[in-house]
């Protein structure tokens, strides 16, 4: 009798052991892919971050060769010409340039 309650105590034992070391395991697994749901969660959105850096990068390449071709455009003689002759300005004919020694300007009161 003895030695059937000290093996029924052991089958007992050894049956809480196996469900502790069960929902032991069943959490440490639930943890594991919890982690790495989010460790993969966080690189996505990593990712699209970069792309969308990459995305505006690629947009401010383009209007950078935009503004340098209107930069270009705009300093052209041309243009300046077309500009000058908008807002009024001549072209001055018959230009006498004076030469007075060293003084070139002289301020007379």
């Amino acid at each position: 009798m003895i030695k059937f309650l000290k093996l029924k105590n052991r089958v007992g034992n050894s049956k809480k052991f196996s469900l502790m070391l069960r929902v032991t395991v069943l959490i440490l697994l639930m943890n594991f892919i919890f982690f790495y749901v989010a460790q993969i969660s966080r690189s996505s959105v990593s990712v699209y971050e970069i792309n969308s850096l990459k995305n505006k990068i690629a947009d401010l390449h383009d209007n950078n060769k935009l503004l340098k071709k209107e930069a270009a455009e705009s300093q052209s003689t041309a243009s300046v010409k077309k500009r000058l002759s908008d807002l009024g300005f001549v072209q001055v004919e018959n230009v006498k340039y004076i030469e007075s020694g060293k003084v070139m300007a002289r301020v007379e009161s």
